[in-house]
């Protein structure tokens, strides 16, 4: 029996941070963990911890340092989730693929479903990122 992946992390691109910030933390309780430009794109991040769950928040930037965001209009970007147990990854992306799925793989421990198909079927176009509980957070 496959155990099933658990939600790790929740991405959304925002136009401020300290109005999340003062919600989230200051009203709701949640713990600042960071708040820092970000490594690779042009923007600044802040990561909230939420119990076992992480918020990420992004705020793009027009610095001219680092890649630019595609898409800079505020919404939910990416639900991150992490596959346990031995040979559960692999047993994840192989349902995937059984159901028709549109997975695209981006190393041998992580995979993304098509953006496209995640719309038709949700409303919205939030990634949905499925990882080896044993690896790395994905980088945006």
């Amino acid at each position: 029996m496959v155990t099933a992946p658990r939600l790790k992390r929740m991405e959304w691109i925002v136009e401020d941070l300290d109005a999340p910030i003062e919600l989230l933390c200051d009203a709701i309780g949640f713990a600042l963990v960071s708040r820092e430009r970000h490594e690779t794109l042009d923007a600044e991040v802040a990561v909230i911890g939420a119990n076992e769950l992480e918020l990420l928040l992004v705020r793009p930037t027009s610095t001219g340092v680092g890649q630019p965001i595609r898409e800079p209009l505020p919404c939910m970007i990416q639900l991150v989730f992490d596959v346990p147990g031995e040979g559960g990854f692999e047993a994840m992306r192989q349902r995937l693929v059984a159901t028709g799925a549109s997975v695209s793989d981006d190393g041998p421990r992580e995979l993304h479903l098509a953006r496209t198909m995640v719309q038709d079927l949700f409303g919205d176009a939030p990634v949905l990122t499925f990882m080896s509980a044993d690896d790395a957070t994905p980088a945006l």
